[in-house]
């Protein structure tokens, strides 16, 4: 507790990761791409997060405003001794300023369950890095986040045969839903 969560990105993770933080009596500020004042912490700018988060928690989705969001300039404004999680995509925070930025000493350490290219290659500079967590992609399989999969499975699959849209379509639905007879 005290220590100051910055979290990149306020989708269902980051909220998630807001709630449990803050329970935690640690203080949470967020930053997105677009400014969500219904958020459960206050949105600050990227740079101002970086200076004064102890954790920073990467959890935005890839796209072409994000991808190398977080390069050399963006790691340098970290609290020096700071922590950053990357779950989001490898390809938001740039690898290389990342082993630079731990080599360094700039960051206290970092846990990466993503990678640029997957699974990580043998010449990634990230496997040699002193105080970084490397996990291959799979920080959120467990049993319970597997059982939750079903679930909300076979509630869309419900869903569209009632004529209903499923619910966290990514993609946007292909053709229009089934009827059940």
């Amino acid at each position: 507790a005290g220590l100051t969560v910055g979290i990149i990105g306020m989708g269902a993770i980051g909220q998630r990761a807001a709630t449990t933080y803050a329970a935690l009596g640690c203080p949470v500020v967020h930053w997105s791409r677009t400014r969500r004042d219904d958020a459960s912490t206050p949105w600050v700018e990227l740079e101002d997060l970086l200076r004064t988060a102890d954790v920073v928690i990467v959890v935005i989705a890839l796209g072409e405003t994000t991808r190398g969001l977080l390069g050399p300039e963006q790691l340098a404004l970290m609290k020096p001794g700071a922590l950053l999680v990357n779950g989001a995509r490898g390809q938001v925070v740039d690898e290389s300023a990342l082993a630079a930025a731990l080599s360094s000493g700039q960051l206290g350490g970092a846990a990466v369950d993503v990678f640029a290219v997957e699974p990580l290659p043998q010449e990634s500079p990230l496997r040699d890095v002193p105080g970084l967590l490397l996990s291959p992609h799979m920080a959120g399989s467990t049993v319970e986040a597997s059982m939750r999969i079903v679930g909300q499975s076979k509630d869309n699959l419900v869903r569209v045969m009632d004529g209903l849209p499923p619910v966290d379509v990514v993609n946007g639905l292909a053709g229009a839903p089934a009827r059940r007879s």
